[in-house]
């Protein structure tokens, strides 16, 4: 069998306040990150057209991903024949924890060491793992973009499937004195318009506090408009991300403060994704008869 490991895919560790961990590295050994970690580069000794990148990520104490292990950290291993080296590690007695999982970066499993600590053995898809695998990169940032809008992605709701059944009626039903559905709408689309100005050349113009100045949703006609803009919008960051040459992602966003275009790209994600669950959530409460118009 040709060489088992040829790699760290990610090094994964809990901690008691993740943000706060995360900050001090920024600060003090200037690893930037987002709230899933950060990614580091590099290329294989047998194999220097290939790039391949190591992950570095903070994880909540009570995180039970490294179960059955009690072990505070884990390592994940490359591998190029995940299946194989499987069935090569039962042989020898080797315990394998649950199954073989895909997804948009390859295939998973896991295995426990003599001393109980959980291992991660990932065999990156074919395609990260060519001379393209910048052009890889690339695309999987603008899948997981699109991914968000239309899916599919990792949580399994992606924006069209929250605001599937939704009028115009119900996207602006307030609950209290939480926002409604469609100034969430509005405001993910704030940045992404603000970020896809700049994508395309253009000036970054946009201001925290004119991100929820959402104009009148009065009728069927306004909701619908607001909706074509959105999709519209997808679409375009989608077109634009794909563009994108690798050497960008490491630019500085317009300024120094902002950080670079990786960064952004990734803070818009999750930025997108924490009012997407805030809109899965209006949308059963108004369901239920919660709100008022």
């Amino acid at each position: 069998m040709q060489k088992r490991v040829n790699g760290i895919g990610a090094i994964m560790f809990k901690s008691g306040d993740p943000e706060k961990l995360r900050q001090w590295y920024a600060r003090h050994l200037g690893i930037e990150s987002e709230a899933w970690g950060a990614v580091f580069p590099w290329r294989r000794a047998d194999d220097p057209q290939r790039l391949s990148y190591t992950v570095w990520s903070p994880a909540r104490e009570d995180s039970d991903y490294f179960q059955p292990s009690s072990h505070a950290y884990m390592i994940n291993y490359q591998v190029d024949d995940l299946e194989g080296l499987l069935e090569q590690l039962r042989k020898e007695g080797v315990e394998v924890v649950g199954g073989v999982e895909e997804s948009e970066f390859g295939k998973f499993a896991w295995v426990l060491d003599p001393e109980g600590r959980k291992v991660e053995l990932w065999q990156p898809r074919d395609d990260a793992a060519q001379d393209g695998s910048q052009a890889w990169l690339i695309r999987q940032i603008a899948a997981m973009i699109g991914g968000f809008y239309r899916g599919p992605n990792h949580t399994g709701v992606s924006l069209q499937d929250a605001l599937a059944g939704v009028d115009w009626q119900m996207a602006t039903t307030r609950i209290g004195s939480l926002n409604t559905i469609a100034l969430l709408v509005f405001h993910i689309n704030y940045y992404v318009e603000a970020v896809l100005r700049v994508l395309k050349g253009g000036a970054l113009d946009a201001h925290d506090k004119y991100s929820f100045d959402m104009p009148p949703v009065e009728t069927p006609a306004d909701w619908d408009q607001l909706l074509q803009r959105i999709w519209k919008n997808a679409d375009e960051m989608v077109a634009e991300v794909e563009k994108l040459d690798f050497s960008k992602l490491g630019e500085t966003f317009v300024l120094e403060k902002y950080g670079n275009f990786y960064k952004n790209l990734a803070g818009l994600l999750e930025h997108s994704y924490y009012h997407l669950g805030q809109i899965s959530l209006l949308k059963k409460l108004l369901q239920e008869g919660f709100g008022k118009h």
